[in-house]
């Protein structure tokens, strides 16, 4: 290999090996910021907004960082394959065990997303079930006092009929009391008038005699007609 060549070499190694440091470094925080939000999660059912946002952070860079490492891990193979010099076999072992841990890398960080991503879904399932049963509650309660304000309701309207019902009953019996008082009034002035004029009491008598004997002739003379009729209706 060309003295170039291994200057070339030794500057992707170098390069690889500062992104194989940097990402081992992202993973291990990636990781405890994942084992912080479970524990959240675990404790109290939730997720801390700063800790979910440095984790996508995180995430920006890992993805970046692999998808740099890749290609420079590629550009080595083809730079060890390319070679007027046949590569010895401490190159080709190097090659390979970048390639091995690009590979883990890649691994780790997915398992660890995918467990991160399960914790979110289900912290916010159990924060969409804990406002579903808050909305609920509320509802309940709105429910409730509607009923107690419904039943108040009914009970003041009855109270109001009861009401004008008992109105209405001593208005009339307020209003038979006077139509007692004023017969009462009526017969003591009628009373007071006979009691006061002389000769009334007389008239009137005179009055009923002559009545009831003018009842009596018209009858004696409707019978009388009636039989002579009868007769002259059978001879």
């Amino acid at each position: 290999m060309s003295s170039h060549g291994e200057v070339s070499w030794e500057t992707l190694r170098r390069q690889i090996r500062s992104l194989e440091n940097t990402l081992e470094s992202e993973i291990t925080t990636y990781a405890k910021l994942c084992t912080s939000v479970s524990t959240a999660y675990s404790s109290n059912g939730k997720l801390s907004e700063r800790t979910i946002t440095e984790s996508r952070e995180v995430e920006e860079r890992i993805e970046d960082n692999l998808k740099q490492l890749s290609l420079q891990v590629d550009q080595i193979y083809r730079l060890l394959q390319t070679s007027s010099v046949a590569p010895t076999g401490s190159m080709t072992h190097a090659c390979n065990r970048h390639k091995e841990v690009l590979q883990e890398y890649e691994r780790d960080f997915k398992r660890t997303r995918i467990s991160l991503r399960e914790c979110e879904q289900r912290a916010s399932l159990l924060s969409s079930v804990r406002s579903e049963i808050s909305s609920f509650k509320s509802s309940q309660i709105a429910s409730e006092q509607d009923r107690h304000l419904n039943d108040r309701s009914s009970i003041n309207s009855s109270h109001r009929l009861a009401d004008d019902v008992l109105g209405q009953a001593y208005e009339t019996r307020y209003q038979f009391s006077n139509q007692r008082r004023t017969l009462f009034n009526s017969n003591s002035r009628m009373g007071s008038v006979i009691a006061t004029v002389p000769g009334v009491n007389s008239l009137i008598s005179m009055i009923n005699s002559r009545r009831r004997r003018d009842t009596l002739i018209l009858a004696t003379v409707a019978g009388g007609c009636t039989f002579m009729l009868l007769l002259l209706t059978f001879r």
